[in-house]
């Protein structure tokens, strides 16, 4: 079954709830949905054996000339980093943009091919046209008509 709290909410009941940091009425109310919320009792369990773990562990103590070796590799990056064009773009990028230039290169020198001429349409032969549609439904009416009446 999924819990009916959305996942921001459940987050900081957790947390809160694990590091008791909430105020009393809303543990309250938290404990009586963990009664009855399986996978938020999962959440609890893991998140205090977690934190369990945390208490536990401790940290290396760094070597001792750890300073002296994180300036000396930022050094060195700095003194050979790329430019930051190349770093952007790098050299794959030369192919293809060259590929693109030539073909605009060829697009633009070359001659452009005479377009046919279309001859416009007299004026009198689309009225002719137009009538002879309007005929053709006419036509078309009259004899859908007695077809009607039959029925």
């Amino acid at each position: 079954m999924n819990c009916v709290l959305n996942q921001e909410e459940q987050e900081e009941l957790l947390l809160g709830y694990t590091c008791a940091h909430l105020d009393a009425d809303t543990a309250r109310t938290y404990e009586r949905h963990l009664k009855s919320c399986p996978q938020c009792q999962k959440l609890v369990e893991l998140q205090l054996m977690l934190n369990s773990t945390f208490e536990d562990w401790t940290a290396p103590d760094p070597s001792p000339n750890f300073d002296a070796k994180l300036f000396a590799q930022i050094r060195a990056e700095q003194v050979n980093a790329t430019p930051w064009w190349q770093a952007l773009f790098g050299w794959k990028l030369l192919v293809p943009a060259a590929l693109a230039a030539t073909l605009l290169i060829v697009f633009l020198v070359r001659k452009p091919e005479p377009t046919a001429v279309v001859e416009a349409i007299p004026t009198e032969q689309i009225e002719k046209v137009e009538q002879a549609l309007e005929d053709f439904e006419a036509l078309h009416a009259i004899s859908e008509a007695p077809a009607k009446e039959a029925l």
